[in-house]
C-alpha cells in the first residue's frame, strides 16, 4: 500500500476516533445538565448548589455553548473524513493509472520484440 494513502486513512481514523469522543462527551454533557435539572426541580438541590455543580462542569461556559462546540467539532471531522476519502480515491487512481502506463509500455517493448524477432527470423 502507498505510504500516502496509509497515512490517510490512519488520519481518517483518528477523526473517526474523536467524533465518536465528542458524540460521549455531547451526551454525558446532556445527562449530567439533565441530572442536574432534575434534582433542582424536584428540590433535592438548591439554585446554588445546582450553579456550583453546573459550573464546576461547564466551566465559564453554558451548555448550550458546549453542545455547539460538539456540533462544530463533529462536523469538522466528518468534513476532514470526506476530504482524506477524496485524496485517497485520486491517490488510488494515479497509483492505477501509473501502474496501468507501465504495464502498457511493457506490452509495447513486448510486441516490438517480438516484431524484430519475426523480422530477423523470418
Amino acid at each position: 500500500m502507498d505510504e500516502k494513502i496509509r497515512i490517510l486513512i490512519e488520519r481518517k481514523n483518528e477523526f473517526k476516533r474523536a467524533i465518536e469522543i465528542s458524540q460521549k462527551n455531547k451526551e454525558n454533557l446532556t445527562k449530567f445538565i439533565q441530572g442536574l435539572l432534575s434534582k433542582y426541580n424536584s428540590g433535592r438541590i438548591s439554585k446554588e448548589e445546582y450553579y456550583k455543580e453546573s459550573t464546576n462542569v461547564l466551566g465559564k461556559r453554558t451548555s448550550e455553548q458546549w453542545i455547539k462546540y460538539y456540533d462544530n467539532y463533529i462536523n469538522y471531522c466528518d468534513s476532514q473524513i470526506r476530504l482524506c476519502n477524496r485524496l485517497i480515491r485520486e491517490r488510488s487512481s494515479k497509483n492505477l493509472k501509473v501502474k496501468i502506463n507501465l504495464l502498457l509500455k511493457i506490452f509495447i517493448v513486448l510486441i516490438l520484440l517480438i516484431i524484430i524477432f519475426l523480422l530477423v527470423f523470418i
